[in-house]
């Protein structure tokens, strides 16, 4: 499925970005993590339902209401992922650009203070090939 990663096409070169071979005689350790963690919960796919109506009244685009956004236990699932990872040395975020990966990224984001970066590719679905998502700015 989609996920909240921890960049977008050009990711920015990383402190601990060696190639495995590199002398590390300097101090510096060669490796580097790739925490890969997916959404936390969502609300279920009758949001869309309830809020679809709504939208549609305000002429909004109907892809709005497709991006189901977290729960409440999602939020707090998001900021306990936050709080472990801010231990963890995170200096990039890649997120695909779902509200609901968004929302977890930016939580990782306010603890670690380390840069989001929206990959389109991240994303899943037959729609995804036609822009049904919102477009995004940084």
């Amino acid at each position: 499925g989609e996920g909240a990663l921890l960049g977008q096409g050009q990711v920015p070169s990383l402190p601990s970005e060696q190639s495995a071979d590199t002398d590390s005689s300097d101090g510096k350790d060669p490796t580097m993590t790739l925490w890969v963690c997916r959404h936390t919960d969502r609300y279920t796919p009758e949001w869309v339902n309830a809020v679809g109506p709504a939208l549609a009244a305000l002429n909004a685009s109907s892809s709005y209401a497709a991006d189901i956004p977290l729960s409440p236990l999602g939020h707090q699932q998001a900021q306990e992922l936050a709080n472990f990872l801010a231990k963890q040395r995170v200096t990039v975020i890649l997120s695909s650009p779902y509200l609901r990966t968004l929302q977890v990224a930016q939580k990782v984001s306010h603890a670690t203070g380390a840069k989001i970066w929206v990959e389109p590719g991240l994303c899943e679905g037959p729609r995804h090939e036609k822009a049904s998502l919102p477009a995004l700015e940084e």
